[in-house]
């Protein structure tokens, strides 16, 4: 065989040729495998030849050579079934694709062989330590933070780069390591786009031919702060040994109220200064003469708790220390001190709430506004010259009478009867009423002949009225009738045209106000009668209805219920429930409605009548009335089989349907319910 050694360039090879010297051998073949593969330099990998021929299993010794000849223990390895083995450790230093071989030695008649195996060497790499960290570990929207990762090895400064990432967003890519000593450099990403909350962040090293990848990670706590810390320092230029005062104010920032609750810490990069508690006014300051000579950043954080929550704010400040004194600098005027001359109103409820004016003299740059010992709740500076201002300020809840102060950079205001407020207690607004009618009441009958039925007492405030010609509107009285009272706002009535001449509608207002009407019904003229449940607001205790149409009509209104409150009658809507179904005639029918909660007292019915043969009307009153049906309807029917709907209000429970002819087909379907207070007739 032949061995090509190999250098830098070029991987080792070899070759060989196979002479038969006895004409009466039988030739061999060798073919050779390495486990594992690759294989680093200083490990161990054994190799297997297998002899293989035609006439047996062939037996000897076999020789495993690499680059510089016979492996080390390996130069004559006995066959064992045709099988040759040899472990050898790879030398240190070695790298690269490589070719050994082993050779079977023959015998009196086996042909000798050799066969061949190239395999890869990989070079030795170490680890290499990282470590991630981020200065400042907390900061607070819109701030940033700089992650800093250090890569230490054993031997030679690490080469490579640094990837940050947060998750699969990659913050700073491929930043190159810079070398800060014999064995150790540095990579660094300033990032401000980390998500509120604590981020664990990941800096990844690519490696190098020296040192293997690796990465580590750190937390980053992003905060947005419900809180604003605003810092200052007096003188902010000192000479070293020099005393400076550091104040901090710490306010919410949705309602510009102090925070007078946690801590706040004064320090700097490495070392606490103060731990201080703020004042009634937010406020703590820290007097220290421990600055070192330069340019000073202190970091003041406040710890507390605001809208409910445990919240964490920071302030800086910068302060200059010079190594001998600085010119001092000019005296700044002490500004004016506010004067309160007046204030309005001068008394509110003692709830808070009010809007209160405050009027006087260096109002400029307020920064508090207190009613007695409690801040205001809200206040904003309303500019009235080039040379004052005016306060609007929301007084907070509070008892008797306070004085109203103003504080300023120039001081607090001094107290007067012109700034005083006081707190009152307000008069309970009247309880609200709604009520409705255990059976309809008629209260207007515009027909001649018919008088509208309050308590079995003849009433005739619209009989005769019929509309139409020279008369389109007709006012009536509902407040006080029919078991509504007097302070009533609004009303549930059923409002029905009978007899109509021409095609037309009928429109309800509250009266004396046309700007809130609404329309009731549309009808043909011809008609038997068209009937309408609505609610409707009332104008001094009375609605008006007016009529749109050329002919002539008549008008029914029945009241079923009202309310006192300034907004409608309250009737919850439910999901439909069919209570009843079929045809009703001249003898009353009776129906119980079920299934709905126990503190109902009322139900709101959907009446359909269909396929009726005769002009009519359907009556619906408590089954509590027995045989005295009451004389008002809940819907009036045409004889031509139409289908028509109306909804009105009646008690829970039984009920009577009464029909006075026309055999219609009658559909009952409740719609919504009430738990207000029945109302007895009056």
């Amino acid at each position: 065989s032949a061995i090509y050694t190999g250098n830098s360039t070029y991987a080792s090879s070899g070759g060989g040729v196979t002479l038969i010297i006895n004409s009466n051998t039988t030739a061999t073949t060798t073919t050779v495998s390495v486990s594992p593969n690759p294989v680093s330099a200083g490990q161990s990998v054994t190799f297997a030849a297998t002899v293989s021929s035609a006439s047996g299993t062939p037996s000897g010794t076999v020789a495993f050579l690499g680059n510089n000849g016979n492996l080390p223990g390996c130069g004559s390895v006995s066959l064992s079934s045709g099988v040759a083995t040899c472990t050898y450790t790879i030398p240190s230093g070695a790298s690269g694709q490589v070719t050994y071989s082993a050779m079977y030695s023959g015998n009196a008649t086996l042909a000798p062989s050799i066969g061949y195996v190239t395999f890869t060497i990989e070079p030795v790499t170490t680890s290499a330590t990282i470590t991630l960290s981020a200065n400042p570990g907390i900061y607070a929207v819109p701030g940033s933070t700089d992650l800093t990762a250090l890569v230490v090895g054993s031997s030679g400064t690490p080469t490579g780069t640094i990837t940050f990432s947060l998750g699969a967003t990659v913050l700073c890519s491929s930043v190159p390591l810079s070398g800060t000593g014999s064995t150790s450099a540095t990579a660094s990403c300033r990032t401000s786009s980390l998500p509120i909350g604590t981020d664990t962040v990941t800096a990844t090293y690519s490696g190098s031919s020296a040192y293997s990848a690796s990465s580590a990670t750190t937390t980053v706590q992003v905060v947005a702060d419900p809180a604003a810390v605003t810092v200052t320092a007096n003188p902010t230029h000192i000479t070293s040994g020099q005393t400076t005062t550091l104040t901090a104010t710490v306010k919410d920032t949705i309602n510009n109220l102090p925070e007078t609750n946690g801590t706040i810490t004064f320090g700097l990069t490495n070392e606490t200064l103060c731990i201080e508690t703020p004042n009634t006014k937010g406020t703590a300051s820290c007097a220290t003469a421990n600055l070192p000579i330069g340019t000073d950043t202190v970091y003041v954080q406040w710890s507390g708790t605001s809208g409910g929550k445990n919240v964490t704010a920071y302030g800086r400040v910068t302060v200059i220390v010079a190594k001998s004194s600085p010119p001092p600098p000019p005296p700044t005027p002490a500004p004016p001190a506010p004067v309160v001359t007046a204030i309005s109103p001068s008394s509110g409820p003692t709830s808070g709430g009010t809007l209160v004016t405050i009027t006087g003299t260096n109002l400029f740059n307020a920064g508090y506004v207190f009613f007695g010992n409690t801040a205001a709740s809200k206040f904003s500076i309303d500019v009235i010259s080039q040379f004052d201002v005016q306060i609007v300020a929301v007084a907070p809840p509070g008892t008797g009478t306070v004085n109203v102060t103003v504080t300023t950079p120039g001081g607090t205001s001094a107290t007067s009867s012109a700034d005083q407020f006081t707190y009152v207690t307000p008069t309970p607004p009247a309880p609200v009423q709604s009520g409705w009618q255990t059976t309809q009441v008629r209260i207007c009958d515009t027909r001649p002949g018919n008088r509208s039925d309050l308590s079995g007492m003849a009433l005739s405030q619209c009989e005769g009225d019929t509309l139409g010609g020279a008369r389109q509107n007709l006012t009536i009285q509902v407040a006080g009738l029919g078991g509504v009272p007097a302070n009533a706002t609004a009303a549930i009535v059923n409002i029905t045209a009978s007899h109509p001449t021409a095609d037309g509608e009928l429109i309800v207002c509250p009266a004396n106000t046309p700007t809130e009407c609404i329309p009731v019904s549309s009808f043909q003229g011809g008609a038997y009668a068209v009937a309408s449940a609505i609610s409707v607001a009332l104008g001094g205790g009375k609605v008006t209805i007016e009529y749109r149409g050329a002919g002539f009509v008549n008008v029914i209104v029945d009241v079923e219920g009202y309310t006192t409150s300034p907004t409608r009658f309250p009737i919850q809507l439910i999901k439909p429930v069919s209570v009843f179904s079929g045809h009703i005639t001249s003898t009353p029918v009776a129906i119980t409605v079920t299934g709905t909660p126990t503190n109902t007292t009322g139900v709101a019915l959907r009446i359909t009548v269909s396929g009726a043969t005769a002009n009519g009307f359907i009556t619906i009153y408590p089954y509590t009335s027995g045989s005295h049906i009451p004389v008002v309807s809940a819907i009036n029917f045409s004889g031509n089989g139409s289908t028509i709907s109306n909804v009105m209000l009646a008690p829970n429970g039984k009920l009577y349907l009464y029909a006075n002819g026309g055999d219609p087909l009658v559909t009952i379907t409740v719609v919504g319910i009430t738990s207000e207070t029945q109302v007895a007739k009056a």
